[in-house]
């Protein structure tokens, strides 16, 4: 699916994980295999990828906390304009075809539907420098609460502030920029008032129980 504002050889992110799910076939897949199927611009991809099983609530036992440094570690390379990396025990860890399926099913018919709203706009914001910088700080401190040990569903807001920001960066798009930092403020306050809180004292502070 091309953009109008594109040329033919831009790839966006729905595309991407199509060819992906159609390239990890294997009954499981390392996650370097899978970083180096990655065409284009990696840094958003992968933030995207390790964010999606926080979106859909797929669990995924002993790598939520590494899914959630791994986001951190794109950011922070992002933040200083450096190529991506990962611990090479981290490139090692496996993750099921099942799995990876519904991550790229899940994955392409997400931003799919994002990608139908967004459309190069606000350049100066999205295609300014330090705005990068800026966007991999932000990545970096959501990542940070995404491996944070809270209950399932917590997570949820974050991941979705992250795929935004790589969706804006990829799209050139300032106005969904824009929503991803208020998105990140309501993260900030979300998780100060659980820390302070926890979940069921937020719950019964909006009166939901």
């Amino acid at each position: 699916m091309t953009s109008p504002h594109r040329t033919p050889s831009h790839q966006r992110l729905s595309g991407e994980f199509r060819r992906l799910s159609e390239v990890c076939n294997k009954d499981s897949v390392a996650i370097v295999s899978i970083l180096r199927e990655l065409r284009g611009p990696g840094h958003p991809i992968i933030a995207v990828f390790f964010c999606i099983p926080f979106l859909c609530f797929l669990p995924v036992p002993g790598l939520s906390t590494i899914f959630g440094f791994i986001v951190s570690i794109v950011g922070i390379r992002i933040a200083l304009k450096q190529g991506p990396w990962l611990p090479r025990s981290w490139l090692k860890k496996k993750i099921g075809a099942r799995t990876l399926h519904k991550i790229f099913e899940f994955a392409q018919k997400f931003t799919l539907k994002i990608e139908k709203f967004t459309r190069p706009r606000g350049q100066w914001i999205a295609g300014s420098g330090w705005i990068a910088s800026f966007n991999g700080i932000l990545i970096c401190l959501s990542g940070l609460l995404l491996a944070l040990p809270y209950p399932p569903g917590t997570n949820f807001t974050p991941a979705l502030g992250v795929v935004l920001i790589a969706i804006g960066m990829l799209e050139e798009d300032g106005v969904v920029l824009a929503v991803s930092y208020l998105l990140f403020v309501f993260n900030v306050v979300l998780f100060t008032l659980i820390t302070l809180l926890g979940v069921e004292g937020i719950k019964r502070l909006i009166g939901l129980v």
